[in-house]
């Protein structure tokens, strides 16, 4: 789906500070999806970003509107703003750990 193609782009170039060419790829994704709640919220974001504070509020309303109207949408901490702010765990290392050998401080 390109629309969803767009949103990630989009936020790419939000990570990498191209503000304007973030905003400009979740207008696309929009443009091809108009139901992904997701686009708006992270336009919101950037819009925010960029100090236009009451598009930032539409754009929030909007994705509010129809993450309600679906009941099978992803939760907030599937978003790509969301991910960026999750701490990643390694697994625990296989063998034999400090405490187990008593000599923890």
């Amino acid at each position: 789906n390109y629309a969803e193609i767009f949103n990630e782009r989009g936020f790419a170039r939000r990570q990498l500070g191209d503000l304007r060419g973030a905003r400009n790829d979740f207008d696309r994704c929009i443009t091809l999806g108009t139901d992904l709640p997701l686009a708006y919220g992270n336009r919101a974001e950037v819009e925010h970003m960029l100090g236009d504070d009451s598009a930032a509020a539409a754009d929030l309303a909007q994705a509010q509107s129809l993450a309600a109207m679906m009941p099978n949408s992803p939760p907030a901490s599937s978003t790509p703003s969301a991910r960026k702010n999750q701490t990643h765990h390694k697994p625990p290392r296989t063998g034999t750990s400090n405490i187990a050998k008593g000599t923890t401080r």
